[in-house]
């Protein structure tokens, strides 16, 4: 039975149209990453309920945003939106418009892409965190939390709100690295997905660790971040941390938490990382066959397979 309009989709192509499972997968691993845009645009959870709502002007929007803030090639937007076509032109038999029917593929355009914040400048505020201001209290304990909420940020595609959701007991430290679970119930996308801290990163983690042991009892339902008297830290307060750290440097951009989630997802396309395990590491939906066919994402095998990339993303 097919619970989702997506799930319609993908029978049509099955059976009616007869495309390979290859293309199948192709076309709903494009279709996911879509959705995970389209729904933190729209500020909603429920992809059935805003198919109908979108318009030409957000497929457009996704299109500069492939092509500006994801760094993809021509050839892969170009694949993304028909990916998008497809879809479109089976749902418009239920919604009764297409907003692709006009989105032109790309030809030879040159498209100037957008600012990102570079591997430079992430080690840069890295090393801002260590460097004292006047009368800064709690210095240690600061220091240490906000180095590893960068590195953290700038390697786990993570978004703020949900980094700033763990609890400890949601972490299993395997000696080398920890593996940390999402809640299905807290993230963005009700999604339950394991975070890997490793490489350097790993290393702040363990340094933060230990400062927080010398200032609040290390209770396994307490929350990973806290602030200097023991509060939970929101979104508005990383941001503010972030925005220092940004002018201490000299940095010209509009630093947010979000510029993190775009650095690590670019970094590992430069790495080469291939869009199931992307996927997998930077949270988005992907219930395409080559995904539910890659790995058990609990596995040492899973935790292997997003190491060798995340830890090479501050090297």
């Amino acid at each position: 039975m097919c619970k989702t309009i997506v799930d319609r989709w993908v029978r049509e192509m099955e059976i009616s149209q007869g495309r390979s499972k290859n293309t199948i997968s192709s076309y709903v691993s494009d279709l996911n990453r879509f959705k995970d845009y389209i729904l933190e645009k729209k500020n909603n959870d429920n992809f059935d309920d805003v198919i109908g709502k979108i318009d030409y002007m957000d497929v457009e929007d996704y299109k500069f945003y492939m092509i500006e803030d994801l760094g993809f090639q021509k050839s892969t937007v170009n694949r993304n939106i028909n990916s998008l076509k497809s879809f479109f032109g089976y749902t418009k038999r239920y919604t009764g418009k297409n907003p692709c029917e006009e989105l032109k593929t790309m030809n030879n355009v040159s498209t100037k892409k957008k600012d990102l914040i570079t591997k430079e400048q992430v080690l840069k505020l890295l090393e801002a965190t260590e460097k004292r201001e006047s009368r800064q209290i709690y210095f240690d304990y600061i220091s240490k939390r906000n180095k590893f909420i960068i590195s953290l940020l700038a390697t786990s595609g993570l978004r703020a709100e949900e980094l700033l959701t763990i609890k400890k007991e949601k972490i299993i430290d395997f000696g080398e690295y920890a593996r940390v679970t999402i809640d299905i119930h807290e993230g963005k996308t009700k999604l339950n997905k394991n975070i890997i801290i490793c490489g350097i990163t790993y290393n702040y983690y363990k340094e933060y660790l230990e400062e927080y042991r010398k200032k609040f009892n290390y209770n396994d339902d307490s929350y990973l971040i806290l602030s200097g008297t023991g509060k939970k830290v929101n979104k508005k307060d990383t941001n503010k941390m972030l925005k220092k750290y940004a002018e201490r440097i000299g940095m010209e951009e509009n630093l947010s938490n979000h510029c993190f989630r775009m650095f690590a997802n670019h970094q590992l396309i430069g790495l080469g990382a291939n869009d199931v395990i992307r996927n997998k590491i930077m949270g988005w939906s992907d219930n395409s066959v080559a995904s539910n066919n890659y790995w058990d994402d609990n596995s040492t095998q899973a935790d292997e397979a997003k190491i060798k990339y995340i830890s090479k993303i501050l090297e």
